[in-house]
């Protein structure tokens, strides 16, 4: 500290060596101390010394700059009348540089945290006590918005809309009070900017246990997370679900198809045909089963995507029989992406083949408006369907058959009844990339 004395008129009276070191060369007896300030201090502290003089004990603080090499020193300077004689000034000065110094770089620390805790979605607090009064950082206001104005922890978690996070909040605080602990937990508040987000506060006791120190996170991306988790989670569940649903419901469709292909077999036969007893019985049983399998159609889940594969291979399948229809749709579905179409007669056969050219056509060679044979033959001599890959289904299982629907151009022929291993194995050979639907 600089020590000196002072005329009334503000001269240099003595001065000690810290004064000189403080205020520089030329500092000596009769020099002004006003010339030692900053031109813009100057005047504020010429009012000083006046009022010093004049006033009855009184001291007086003032900040001045005095130059110093090439910059300037902050320096503070204590003004007071001496008691034993009315006409000196008591001075003392002190470099308040470092001081200034430091509050600038507190100040600048304490904006850089402002900010990253801004940036990071965060803010602090602290209190003595969770009814204690309730200090929070700019950061923290700024997500609490209107409950930032809480004296207390206990009011602010008061103010949280939903019942179960205020209850939630209540019993954490009461064991923080009680086990002098900390706490985590997570509540739903609308910050400054009107957003209503998941917040999530963190507590801890402070260094010997007096009061808490805490943080507050912006939470929200995380909760979204965790909840698009567990939704993808319900989700293939529901889907695994789904998947075992459609093969049992299948599994039963191929089994009313076959009961149905068997019922209209027996229809059909003479001896059974011959009595009308055997005949209503048989009709029951096929009306049964083809109630039960619409029930079926109704019920089941939609056929799941095979391994998430892409575009569905296209089927045409060429048959005027709804029951062998049937069938053949529920036999094909062991096989995915795949999607296949039955042309209920030949013409209508011809045009959708050239409307869809699918991937493979089935064709059956019983048709009542044009035979199978002369279906293929067009098929094969019209150019913009001759590529089309076609098979010949028949229940007439000759090798006369067979080599006809060749030389028509049938790339290979299937028997009825219909051996599945052999029809999966065409399916296979002639649409390649499709997978197995696991049942």
């Amino acid at each position: 500290m600089g020590l000196l004395t002072l005329q009334a008129d503000g001269s240099v009276d003595r001065v000690n060596r810290r004064a000189l070191r403080l205020l520089g060369p030329g500092a000596g007896f009769g020099r002004d101390i006003v010339s030692f300030a900053a031109p813009a201090g100057r005047s504020r502290l010429r009012a000083a010394l006046e009022a010093a003089a004049t006033a009855e004990a009184s001291t007086l603080d003032l900040e001045f700059h005095t130059p110093c090499g090439t910059g300037s020193r902050q320096l503070m300077l204590a003004l007071r009348r001496d008691p034993a004689d009315a006409g000196r000034l008591l001075a003392a000065l002190v470099d308040v540089d470092e001081r200034h110094r430091a509050e600038r770089e507190l100040r600048q620390l304490h904006d850089r945290l402002q900010c990253c805790q801004r940036a990071a979605g965060a803010g602090a607090w602290s209190c003595d006590g969770p009814a204690s009064a309730l200090w929070l950082s700019d950061g923290a206001r700024d997500l609490l918005g209107d409950l930032a104005d809480a004296a207390t922890l206990v009011q602010l978690c008061a103010g949280f809309s939903e019942r179960d996070e205020r209850e939630n909040a209540r019993r954490s605080l009461e064991a923080a009070r009680n086990a002098g602990a900390g706490f985590v937990f997570d509540a739903r508040v609308r910050g400054s900017d009107g957003a209503r987000r998941w917040l999530r506060f963190i507590a801890a006791p402070q260094p010997g246990g007096a009061g808490l120190l805490g943080c507050v996170q912006d939470v929200e991306a995380q909760v979204q997370a965790e909840q698009l988790r567990l939704a993808q989670a319900r989700a293939e569940v529901a889907e695994r679900e789904g998947a075992t649903l459609h093969a049992r419901c299948r599994d039963v469709r191929t089994a009313l198809q076959a009961m149905l292909g068997y019922a209209h077999l027996l229809a059909r036969d003479p001896a059974l045909s011959a009595s009308a007893t055997a005949a209503a019985r048989v009709a029951r049983v096929e009306a049964a089963a083809r109630e039960l399998l619409e029930i079926v159609k109704e019920s089941a889940a939609p056929a799941p995507a095979a391994g998430g594969a892409g575009v569905p291979r296209h089927i045409l399948y060429i048959e005027d029989n709804a029951v062998n229809a049937e069938l053949m749709i529920g036999l094909l579905e062991a096989r995915a992406p795949l999607h296949v179409e039955v042309a209920a007669s030949g013409r209508r056969g011809l045009d959708r083949a050239l409307e869809l050219l699918p991937d493979l056509v089935l064709v059956d060679l019983q048709l009542p408006d044009l035979p199978g044979l002369e279906l293929l033959r067009r098929l094969k001599t019209d150019p913009r369907t001759a590529g089309l890959t076609c098979l010949a289904v028949s229940a007439e299982a000759g090798s006369a058959e067979a080599a006809a629907a060749r030389a028509a151009g049938a790339s290979a022929f299937l028997a009825k009844p219909l051996d599945v291993d052999a029809l999966l194995a065409a399916v296979d050979r002639f649409v390649p990339g499709l997978e197995v639907v696991a049942g």
